[in-house]
């Protein structure tokens, strides 16, 4: 039964829904599970892959990728090497249809997106404190003079303002550290969990989360690796879980598999 705030919510506001929540599996058969995490490998003269789906974020999926140097000289890994391509179909395979190739998220394109929109946020929050500030001191002197001058009502409306005006710049301080935590944990995640640019070394290794868009209307999603010679493809299936708001915590509504 849908709960009645959430009926009202619908009916007056037409409030929004929950999204539906992904989950991608290897197509091939060679799978072997990891920590939980579905993991798929191909080889070619230059590297070795490994690749499974890790997660959601907001408006991207992440790909767990390990990638292995297999020759005597460096391999420069960057993120033009790593392609992703969305197919849907229905019914028989046959009838599938697939988007263009497109490069994955590159993690220092997404670092300087993140400073540079921090760096506007941290201007605005410290104009919009300056802004209440100075309406603080305006107001408590209008009140102080209207005591001054005997004009109670005034005096007490000037003072009420200058409570308003504490108050909002109290809140643009709390929206600064909300924003801030915000930024520097999505930082974190871009620095230090993404698969960045890396020299690797003869038989060195490395590990990352590559990133692209999400899309709910695919069936498949397909993850390139594009190194020397070598083009490895991982296509994964995609689940699509709907989530209802009136779902009891702890069950699950039947998947919707649109590759089967």
């Amino acid at each position: 039964m849908v709960k009645l705030p959430i009926l009202l919510c619908f009916i007056a506001l037409g409030c929004a829904t929950p999204a539906p929540v992904l989950r991608l599996s290897p197509q091939a058969k060679d799978v072997v599970w990891v920590g939980g995490t579905e993991a798929t490998t191909r080889a070619g003269k230059t590297v070795r892959a490994a690749v499974g789906f890790a997660r959601e974020q907001g408006n991207q999926i992440a790909f767990r990728v390990e990638i292995e140097n297999l020759t005597d000289t460096n391999v420069l890994l960057e993120p033009g090497l790593f392609y992703a391509m969305t197919c849907a179909r229905k019914g028989t395979p046959s009838t599938r249809t697939c988007g263009a190739t497109r490069l994955v998220t590159d993690p220092e394109r997404a670092l300087l997106a993140l400073d540079m929109n921090r760096s506007r946020e941290k201007a605005g929050n410290s104009n919009a404190e300056a802004f209440w500030g100075t309406m603080v001191l305006l107001d408590a002197t209008l009140g102080i003079a209207s005591v001054a001058g005997g004009h109670g009502r005034a005096t007490t409306s000037a003072l009420v303002a200058a409570d308003l005006s504490a108050g909002a710049m109290q809140s643009v301080a709390t929206g600064d550290q909300i924003q801030a935590s915000g930024y520097e944990l999505e930082r974190a995640n871009w620095a230090a969990m993404a698969l960045r640019k890396t020299t690797l070394l003869p038989g060195k290794k490395v590990a990352g989360l590559v990133f692209t868009a999400r899309d709910e209307s695919a069936s498949e999603v397909w993850l390139h690796v594009r190194i020397g010679d070598d083009i490895l493809v991982f296509p994964f299936n995609q689940t699509v879980h709907q989530v209802r708001f009136n779902q009891q915590q702890g069950s699950h509504q039947p998947p919707s598999r649109l590759a089967m």
